[in-house]
């Protein structure tokens, strides 16, 4: 039988590798193995969609490979490795290594922090995603001869892709079902707002457009769309969202809907096995955010350690990194109370106070957004 570790975390993206640092932070021995498919390079995610404009390849948003993140946590880190199943009447997963051998390694605690992948439509094959390290150079490869670039999706990421590529000397489109950018977090009008602000710098947009198909030309592709002229371009990057990695869990036998579901202690259904961070659902909500996953690997660390602890969430604004138009957002916690505006077009700045005259949300675009730090003062 294969040496019992007490600590087991698969996945080793920022989930999985913020949890190892703060357990470390708590406890010097206890012993922790980290699993992963990838090879391990630690790096900076937002930097993904803002890195092509200041001309960063992949090895330089890269902070550090396996081996040293290794020997900073003082951890096994199994790179390349299939995980095929997760037993937990045993407490024990198999996996195939990078020789594709099967191995065990048994746990005392699991983390699953597996993450999300893009979600997979029918054109999916034609299009280029980049939500990890290695999609990233991929990307960067790919671009060599190129001029237009089209995006699919006007969310966050597809919002930053498109403000980045611009700014490093691409042409860009943006294709999106939404009437408007970033419908999932502004009101229309803003997003109208926003979605000006963009187009003044030369960002094109197509809302309310699904794709039908995209069919690979020469040198390119064409993407058409109903009952609209085909779109001619040179490469198409896909925004159109994530889709939690809960295949793992599922097949064990545990709880699942959007995503992996958990406790405010971030238990799943299965004792001993935890979630966090893309792959995790917590009261029916995905936070596919950085300060969420680090909030959360924080008060995991304590409960591993000893000291059952539940999140508790702090303020948590959304910055959304699009300098054309930059955008902060905190929402309120419920619909009740009342929005206040100062500013003009995409410089304008939505507070909203709940019933007693607190402030406890708002929306801040363009310059606006450096008063971010003093509104925060005021609601603590």
């Amino acid at each position: 039988m294969a040496e019992q570790q007490t600590l087991v975390i698969i996945g080793s993206g920022l989930a999985g590798y913020s949890v190892a640092r703060e357990v470390r932070k708590r406890d010097k021995d206890i012993p922790i193995t980290i699993i992963t498919a990838s090879d391990g390079t630690f790096y900076s995610k937002p930097q993904l969609s803002t890195a092509f404009a200041n001309n960063k390849t992949a090895e330089q948003i890269a902070l550090s490979d396996a081996e040293k993140m290794a020997s900073q946590f003082n951890a096994t880190i199994i790179t390349h490795a299939q995980v095929q199943q997760l037993d937990i009447e045993s407490q024990c997963i198999h996996y195939l290594d990078e020789n594709q051998k099967k191995q065990s390694c048994y746990y005392q605690d699991c983390v699953l922090a597996t993450g999300a992948n893009p979600k997979q439509l029918p054109w999916h094959s034609h299009t280029i995603s980049v939500n990890q390290h290695h999609d990233y150079q991929y990307f960067r490869d790919q671009l060599q001869d190129v001029k237009h670039i089209t995006i699919i999706g006007s969310g966050l990421v597809g919002c930053e892709f498109a403000n980045d590529l611009h700014l490093a000397g691409f042409d860009i489109k943006v294709i999106s079902m939404d009437a408007t950018p970033l419908a999932q977090l502004l009101p229309p009008s803003l997003g109208t707002q926003f979605a000006a602000a963009c187009a003044q710098q030369g960002i094109q947009w197509q809302f309310s457009s699904a794709v039908d198909n995209i069919s690979p030309r020469d040198n390119g592709y064409e993407i058409h769309c109903a009952l609209q002229t085909a779109i001619q371009t040179d490469l198409v990057l896909s925004a159109v969202g994530l889709t939690p990695n809960i295949e793992l869990a599922s097949a064990a036998g545990i709880t699942c809907q959007q995503g992996i579901v958990v406790n405010t202690q971030l238990e799943t259904s299965a004792p001993h096995v935890y979630a966090l961070g893309d792959c995790a659902e917590m009261h029916e909500q995905l936070r596919m955010y950085v300060m969420p996953t680090n909030v959360c690997a924080k008060a995991l660390a304590a409960t591993l350690t000893g000291e059952p602890t539940a999140v508790t969430w702090p303020l948590m604004p959304i910055v959304i990194k699009t300098p054309f138009c930059p955008v902060c957002i905190l929402h309120p916690p419920s619909t009740g109370g009342t929005w206040s505006t100062s500013g003009k077009a995409h410089h304008a700045q939505f507070l909203h106070t709940n019933a007693e005259g607190k402030l406890d949300g708002f929306i801040l675009m363009g310059d606006t957004v450096k008063t971010r730090a003093t509104l925060m003062q005021q609601m603590r």
